[in-house]
């Protein structure tokens, strides 16, 4: 073989193994942690285990943030018909004079 085709053949290698070792960074380009994910490809990666860790954490599937929406009608404080003051909307009795509060619920 000449030089020129062992030449290529070695730049060839060195490119794949570059691409490979920075696998994980590429994989995490697009998420939050891409850049904790790249220092331990930088740092850790030569070796196996720091680059399995890095692999894995840019593989890892994050959850989408989980949005709660409150019915405001059960959030607002309810008025005592007793004292006149407001308790907590959540409350069973009136947190000034004590009175129980009577809840209605809806029937279909």
């Amino acid at each position: 073989m000449n030089d020129a085709g062992t030449v290529w053949g070695a730049l060839t290698f060195l490119v794949i193994i570059i691409v490979l070792y920075f696998l994980p960074a590429e994989l995490a380009w697009h998420k939050p942690q891409f850049g904790s994910v790249l220092a331990i490809n930088v740092f850790l990666g030569w070796t196996l285990v720091g680059w399995v860790i890095a692999l894995a954490w840019a593989v890892k599937n994050e959850a989408p943030p989980q949005v709660f929406i409150h019915n405001m009608q059960q959030l607002r404080p309810i008025l005592c018909s007793r004292c006149g003051q407001y308790s907590q909307p959540t409350s069973n009795f009136c947190d000034t004079c004590g009175k129980s509060f009577v809840r209605l619920v809806a029937t279909q």
